[in-house]
């Protein structure tokens, strides 16, 4: 209602707005973080949104560090993707 373009939030809520109705992804450009995107999860959302973006940072930067572009071929496995400009990532 408030014509939101832009939604950053965990899986377990995307998952909640899922369920609810699904055709409010349709006008998102979708934003994941703060748990691992489970691939159906991942599928679902490429499916219907307009962009999805999983994002990875560990607790201790609070802020994210790596990113993926989720697309329809490759949601089924999902990444953390790769370090975001200016940033190194050690795993």
């Amino acid at each position: 209602s408030t014509g939101a373009s832009v939604m950053q939030a965990t899986p377990s809520l995307w998952r909640a707005v899922l369920a609810q109705d699904p055709a409010v992804v349709e006008r998102l450009r979708v934003l994941i973080g703060g748990e691992a995107l489970p691939a159906d999860l991942a599928v679902a959302l490429a499916e219907g949104a307009v962009s999805v973006t999983n994002l990875y940072g560990p607790t201790e930067t609070t802020i994210w560090s790596t990113a993926w572009e989720v697309n329809r071929e490759s949601a089924g496995s999902p990444r953390i993707g790769r370090p975001i400009a200016n940033t190194q990532v050690y795993v």
